[in-house]
């Protein structure tokens, strides 16, 4: 794993970079998608972004091969709900640590 950037696709192909970056991206986007008509729920919004890291990665760090593809779906999953799950938990214990009883819906 190289030195060059924060994330390298190298880092990205492993299981804790996809987590962090879809994590980061993730909330990005629900910024974004929250202005929408139309409700996307953060689950799918995560689980895209984590199939598309998961499938730029292999490309890039140059082991294509179709079943390294069909793997990013199904790795897609533990990926997105890795980070969904790790956002929740932060949020909760910041909301615990301010004192906030409200619950977030997202």
């Amino acid at each position: 794993m190289g030195t060059e950037g924060f994330f390298t696709w190298e880092a990205i192909a492993t299981f804790a970079g996809a987590c962090s970056a879809t994590a980061i991206i993730t909330q990005g986007l629900k910024l974004l998608t929250d202005k929408l008509p139309m409700h996307v729920p953060p689950r799918l919004i995560s689980y895209i972004i984590a199939v598309l890291l998961l499938c730029a990665a292999t490309f890039f760090t140059g082991s294509s091969s179709v079943e390294s593809y069909i793997l990013c779906f199904v790795n897609g999953c533990a990926v997105a709900l890795a980070s969904n799950g790790t956002y929740e938990l932060a949020s909760d214990i910041t909301r615990q640590l301010k004192g906030d009883k409200n619950e977030d819906n997202t």
